[in-house]
């Protein structure tokens, strides 16, 4: 504690209570470093450590616009490469090479259809295969009437389901012998699995040409620099409003401090009235 208007020694022989020695001896650096009077920095915001509040908000604000102009940058910009890759994709699958593996493909899984509905055609002769089947298609009919009734539980359609699996899983064994012991089929199906992998290399292929494509590489670009910009403006926004944040909550302590204990209290501080002795803590 100051005495600034008497001698500290007629304060401390008027009100020996309030002027203990020890406050005497360091009334000199506590003046300097924590007790001092207010100023209309600290009124209308100004904190030591963070900077003025207006300040700090308007900081904040700018950092959002900021943001903001970065987000819709990165948008563009992403547009601009999937309209590039899309321009050099749909050039290159024009091209020979690509069309003539489109043609060879439907060519072959035509081939091969043919093949596996004339082996299949060829098992209605079947009886075993034909049971299995007319087994299933009948436990498929009860299993939707029972639902459509809503008289059907858990267990009864786990039990038909069951069976219809059995059912299909025989008539699917006669199937798969069948195909393997035909003569045809299996030719017709190497050839449509080459032709699919021939098509597949041929797409992947326009993949790897269109990122390199002098244009895509050149949005390409544009883009990551957008996105990078986006990135940072989403740090500098998160910084700008922790200290916004952090003065604003200082603020507030303070001003509530000054109008608990405010400079006209009588007994502020150490029951000192700011009119007479007393001196403002902050």
């Amino acid at each position: 504690m100051t005495c600034k208007t008497i001698p500290n020694l007629a304060v401390f022989l008027l009100f020996p209570a309030l002027c203990p020695v020890a406050v005497l001896a360091q009334s000199s650096q506590r003046a300097d470093a924590t007790i001092r009077e207010p100023s209309p920095d600290s009124v209308s915001g100004q904190s030591a450590s963070t900077g003025s509040l207006p300040q700090l908000a308007a900081d904040y604000a700018k950092a959002l616009s900021v943001l903001d102009d970065a987000r819709q940058r990165r948008t563009e910009s992403l547009g601009d490469l999937q309209r590039a890759r899309g321009r050099a994709r749909r050039e290159m699958l024009e091209s020979g090479e690509v069309e003539q593996a489109r043609v060879a493909l439907a060519q072959a899984q035509d081939q091969y259809n043919r093949e596996r509905e004339r082996v299949i055609d060829g098992l209605q002769s079947n009886p075993a295969y034909v049971s299995d089947r007319k087994k299933a298609a009948d436990v498929d009919a009860k299993i939707a009437s029972l639902r459509q009734r809503g008289d059907v539980g858990n267990d009864q359609v786990t039990v038909l389901a069951t069976q219809r699996l059995h059912y299909a899983a025989e008539a699917d064994q006669i199937d798969q012998n069948a195909l393997e012991k035909d003569a045809a089929y299996p030719q017709a199906r190497e050839r449509y699995l080459a032709a699919l992998h021939r098509y597949q290399s041929a797409l992947d292929q326009v993949e790897r040409r269109v990122e390199v494509d002098p244009d895509v590489q050149e949005t390409k670009e544009r883009w990551q620099e957008a996105r990078d910009d986006w990135q940072d403006a989403r740090t500098r926004l998160a910084a700008a409003q922790a200290a916004y944040v952090t003065a604003l909550d200082e603020h507030r302590e303070n001003m509530h401090y000054l109008q608990t204990h405010g400079p006209n209290d009588p007994w502020y501080p150490y029951g000192w009235g700011y009119g007479g002795y007393g001196v403002v803590v902050h």
